[in-house]
Order: C-alpha cells, then sequence, then structure tokens
C-alpha cells in the first residue's frame, strides 16, 4: 500500500487562496479540513494556515495550484521544507499539463463551486480519492549516459 492511499483514512486539507495574491498583498486562504466524513472550514492568513499544518500534521495538503501557495519555485521548495515529514502536497489539477478544477471534479463526481471554499472542499475530496499529482522538490531518478571511452593521454596512431 502506498503512503498515499495509506493516508487516505488520514486528515487532509484542502486550500484555495480567499483573497488577496500570493505575491502581493497578504493572502487570505480557505482550508477544509477533511477528517473521514467530519468536515471543519475556516479562512485563515498565510501564516495560521502554516501554524495549523505545523500542529494539526495532515496526511495531505490538497490544492488546484501550488503557485497559490507559493509565489515561486523557490518559495515551493522552501514551503515543501517546512511541511511535517508525514504531510505530502498534492496538486489535484495534474502535474505538468493541469486541467481545470472544475473538469477533474466533474469526472470523479466530486461537488464542486466556483467559491474558494467550495474549490477547498473539491480539493481536499479529489485527494482522499487519491486523485492528483504529489509535488516534491526533489525526485527518485537517476540518469545513465553512455558515451565512447576516452584517454587522457596523447591521441593518435604515429
Amino acid at each position: 500500500m502506498s503512503t498515499r492511499t495509506s493516508a487516505l483514512d488520514s486528515l487532509i486539507f484542502g486550500v484555495d487562496v480567499q483573497s488577496g495574491d500570493v505575491r502581493g498583498e497578504a493572502p487570505s486562504y480557505a482550508v477544509v479540513a477533511l477528517d473521514g466524513e467530519s468536515v471543519d472550514r475556516d479562512v485563515v492568513t498565510r501564516r495560521k494556515l502554516r501554524r495549523r499544518i505545523q500542529s494539526e500534521e495532515p496526511a495531505i495538503v490538497a490544492t488546484d495550484n501550488t503557485f497559490e501557495l507559493a509565489a515561486d519555485t523557490d518559495a515551493l521548495i522552501a514551503l515543501l521544507g517546512e511541511l511535517p515529514s508525514g504531510t505530502q502536497l498534492v496538486q489535484v489539477t495534474g502535474d505538468e499539463r493541469p486541467e481545470p478544477l472544475s473538469r477533474v471534479a466533474s469526472r470523479h463526481d466530486v461537488p464542486y463551486g466556483k467559491a474558494p471554499m467550495q474549490e477547498a472542499e473539491a480539493a481536499a475530496r479529489l485527494a482522499a480519492r487519491n486523485v492528483g499529482h504529489e509535488v516534491s522538490a526533489f525526485t527518485d531518478t537517476t540518469e545513465v549516459k553512455v558515451a565512447r571511452g576516452r584517454t587522457t593521454g596523447g591521441g593518435g596512431w604515429s
């Protein structure tokens, strides 16, 4: 059983920007905490969101766009480093070629609305169904390059 599958019976946070901009004025976030069938909704600042993640240690933090949580790649890597060791960041709309949240929610029969709280809940419910792509700063990839043999000494056939 993968860690994603085993996390599905655990606490999952769905997060969406409520107001503001992650690159500008302090944004506020719609947060839906899904624990089985128990649902808790809240609007929090960025600081309070990070404190809740640290204190409650959800198995998954789900969003439709990771760049709603971080202004750029460096900030995203920093955010990933701040997550508790058992917490995964999941983008439920896909990886390199994300789909609209409305389409993903419809395909998986998850209720969807355009309000930030409804989008946060849809993200949490999709992650609970093992939908989405885990965001990680590093991958377990090994690259093998094959090249012809070379020597450092003098060359030629003389």
